[in-house]
């Protein structure tokens, strides 16, 4: 996304989560707003801890898709209604675009925020083009149950860089 890198933070580390903790409490007592964006599980997650350990920040998840897809539908009503009682603003279809400071700009508009966490999605090694053609449509090699790569079975690939052949067109999430 660009502007990410100058204008967001992500929670990749202990040394980044650390950092970071004073700034996101001296946001919630002032009630700034939090924007996290990505729709996975790490950003539920994220969004979910965090609202419960500041009730005072106002959080917002800015996802591109319905993060419960996947889900029961009891389990979607009970994490939406979840959501809801943590005073989390869910925001499905909204793409985030660029990040600048202080406003992601996105599908829907412009969201400003104080503070924002992102974690977009899972991207493959550039690594992954040099060994093969064999990719997915989202740049992830090809691989076959054993996860070794499709056309070379010297080779094994996991986790990001793998399109496993019964997982479908998305990412794992995790």
């Amino acid at each position: 996304i660009p502007g990410a890198l100058e204008h967001s933070h992500s929670l990749n580390s202990q040394d980044q989560c650390q950092t970071l903790a004073p700034a996101i409490q001296q946001l919630a007592h002032a009630g700034g707003r939090l924007l996290l964006v990505g729709g996975g599980l790490t950003q539920l997650e994220t969004a979910t801890e965090l609202a419960n350990r500041h009730p005072g920040l106002h959080i917002t998840l800015l996802s591109s898709h319905n993060p419960f897809k996947n889900f029961a539908p009891r389990a979607e009503q009970y994490f939406r209604n979840h959501l809801q009682q943590a005073r989390i603003t869910l925001l499905e279809d909204h793409r985030a675009l660029e990040v600048q400071q202080g406003v992601c700009r996105t599908s829907q508009g412009a969201l400003p925020f104080d503070l924002c966490l992102c974690a977009p999605g899972f991207k493959a090694s550039p690594l992954v083009t040099s060994i093969t053609d064999q990719l997915d449509e989202n740049g992830r090699a090809k691989v076959t149950d054993t996860l070794q790569l499709v056309g070379d079975d010297r080779i094994w690939i996991a986790g990001d860089s793998a399109a496993f052949p019964w997982q479908g067109p998305g990412p794992l999430r995790m």
